[in-house]
């Protein structure tokens, strides 16, 4: 039978299209954070490539059997059928060649070679597509093979991740325990340089990868016993919000993945995101796990106040000893150049962290910036008022914090500014938010340190963040021209901020839980297990909590080696003396701490507004409060 031009001619601009559509929906979908385990660029490639192959076929069975009496409705069932053939390589060419030499149409010659192409393209789709599940049921096997095990499961295959994931299992040799799983979710396995190293790399440690989102994996069919750890690393904030939440809520009867049937104090999620909707958003929240988000500027912080700061050897902290003696104090001196959010991160934290009995504290902090100064005091008022700052009682906060805004480290104002603190300043930071910048800056500060300073410590340390491992093995000890070292330490190394240590480690927090417990009973011993446990949970969903115990213990390892706790002290002093001179400096940290966090004094306590009654002097403490910190400290 003889079949019009115009039908083949439809049948191919149709096809075409629906070829067309189907490629863009496919990028659109890789383009975008992968949530559904079906609906997957490769699945719409090949659905589309078999919908194009059977309206391709569709005219040439018209053509054989007719349009009338039900031959368009067989007519389309052959097509269907000689569409799964062609991804088994059947010859399936005498369909359609034959019926379209009948036939006199412009569309011959594109019909035969958009044809051809689609049939070459056809098997290597469902290739690809066998493969990948394989891939997936091989990983899945793995992962049911390390029932029993650990598991760290990463949101994202990155080099973040990737990087945390080494030192996890680092970590796990040198303390000898058995090495855990780590799974990686959302792992691209596209030949692209990067994804492809990634990929190579992960499994090389014999990480097991899922191409499949982490809300899409059945992860719950591990031991109960085994401890699971969910770690949310996207780039994204959306992303790690969605994920973060969809993973504590609790799913409805039936549904799987199932997290919920686990026990809670087994099961973690860490959050690693900075952004503040982040931190409202699942501050506080319960459900199927134990949380935890990271703050990524906060973290580096305490962990260089808590370690980095600390000489091994001798056991001094750099802050207080490069102290300078002035009369009956010490004198800290402080030179921040920066405040982002490291830099602003690190003087919230020097203002609390630098409180000491026989201790001044002075911060000279500087930024590009020409409001500065004015951002920082909308996030911290009484840090910076003047009722509290440059003051010198020992009932309060000790501290005179200078911010200078407007100043570029590339211009003149930069090299007066440091002439006029050169021969004061006793310990130096940088963090410009550039790794180069700040390496810029940090070597111009020593040249004008070395050209400027006359006072009694010539050459205090200068630190600056750098966060790329190859670069800080490569300037470590750095000299000029003469061999002359410029005496530059570098801090911030990316595989210290993604590291075991400084997310998973329980020294810290372990310390600050302990101290979370202790200030919150009445007495330890008598506190009933109940108690302990809800103050345990407490500590875990609310980082009010956390921050501020983990900030009581990081100050009190400082306190004691110079402060009231230390040995010289406890020589010298009575027992009623060194709780007495304790509980005061504690008090005095807490108030900077508390500042530092934005609070402000008011009669009436309003956490909503940051308002806190006891932002007072340590003298105009009630009795109950004062007794408190006396016992406590």
């Amino acid at each position: 039978m003889d079949s019009p031009g115009t039908m083949w001619e439809a049948a191919f601009i149709l096809s075409v299209v629906l070829l067309i559509i189907g490629s863009i929906v496919a990028v659109v979908l890789y383009r975008q954070p992968r949530r559904n385990a079906i609906v997957r660029p490769l699945t719409i490639i090949i659905l589309t490539v078999f919908v194009a192959m059977a309206v391709v076929y569709y005219p040439a069975y018209v053509w054989r059997l007719g349009a009338e009496d039900g031959g368009s409705v067989e007519s389309l069932l052959l097509s269907i059928q000689t569409a799964f053939k062609v991804f088994k390589i059947d010859n399936v060419y005498d369909v359609y060649v034959g019926p379209l030499q009948d036939v006199q149409t412009w569309v011959k010659a594109p019909y035969t070679i958009y044809t051809t192409v689609l049939y070459m393209c056809a098997p290597f789709l469902l290739l690809s597509f066998v493969l990948s599940f394989i891939k997936s049921v091989s990983a899945y096997c793995a992962y049911v093979l390390s029932y029993h095990r650990e598991v760290y499961v990463f949101s994202k295959l990155s080099s973040r991740s990737l990087t945390l994931a080494r030192s996890v299992l680092a970590h796990y040799k040198k303390v000898g325990r058995r090495l855990p799983q780590i799974v990686f979710a959302g792992a691209s396995l596209e030949a692209d340089s990067t994804a492809y190293g990634l990929y190579e790399a992960a499994r090389d440690l014999r990480c097991i990868c899922f191409r499949k989102d982490i809300l899409s994996l059945r992860l719950d069919i591990h031991s109960k016993r085994a401890r699971m750890n969910f770690i949310l690393i996207g780039d994204s904030h959306h992303e790690n919000n969605t994920q973060a939440l969809r993973l504590l809520e609790r799913p409805a009867k039936g549904e799987k993945p199932n997290y919920a049937a686990r026990r809670r104090e087994n099961t973690w999620l860490y959050v690693i995101d900075s952004s503040k909707g982040t931190e409202l958003l699942l501050d506080g929240k319960t459900g199927a796990m134990t949380i935890r988000r990271i703050d990524h500027a906060r973290q580096f912080i305490h962990n260089l106040l808590w370690e980095d700061l600390w000489d091994a050897q001798t056991g001094e902290h750099a802050l207080f000893s490069t102290a300078v003696a002035e009369d009956s104090l010490r004198r800290i001196s402080v030179l921040l150049v920066g405040l982002g959010k490291n830099g602003t991160a690190l003087l919230k934290a020097l203002a609390w962290f630098g409180q000491m009995e026989g201790y001044a504290l002075e911060i000279h902090a500087l930024d590009h910036d020409h409001a500065a100064e004015e951002k920082f005091r909308f996030q911290c008022p009484e840090l910076l008022d003047e009722r509290y700052n440059h003051k010198s009682d020992p009932n309060e906060a000790i501290h005179s914090i200078t911010i200078h805004s407007g100043v570029d480290t590339n211009k003149q104002v930069f090299s007066d500014l440091v002439k006029e603190l050169a021969g004061t300043t006793t310990l130096a930071f940088v963090s410009l938010g550039n790794g180069e910048r700040n390496i810029d800056a940090a070597l111009n500060l020593r040249v004008l340190m070395e050209r400027y300073a006359k006072g009694t410590n010539p050459r205090p340390p200068i630190y600056a963040v750098l966060h790329d491992s190859e670069k800080i093995s490569m300037l470590t000890s750095v000299s000029d021209f003469s061999e002359e070292n410029y005496f530059i330490n570098l801090i911030g190394d990316y595989q210290e901020l993604f590291s075991y240590q400084m997310i998973f480690d329980p020294r810290l927090e372990g310390e600050a839980l302990q101290y979370h417990i202790f200030w919150s009973v009445k007495s330890t011993e008598d506190a009933s297990e109940k108690e302990v446990k809800k103050k345990t949970g407490e500590f875990w969903s609310k980082e009010y909590y956390r921050n501020s115990s983990i900030s009581r213990v990081i100050h009190n390892k400082a306190v004691r080696k110079y402060g009231p706790l230390s040995e010289e002290n406890r020589k010298e002093r009575t027992e009623a003396e060194i709780a007495l001179a304790a509980g005061m400096l504690e008090h005095r940290r807490w108030n900077a701490y508390m500042r530092s966090e934005g609070y402000v004094y008011n009669d009436v306590r309003n956490n909503l507004a940051k308002q806190h009654n006891l932002l007072v002097r340590y003298d105009e403490l009630p009795l109950a409060e004062q007794e408190k910190d006396f016992k406590k400290s």
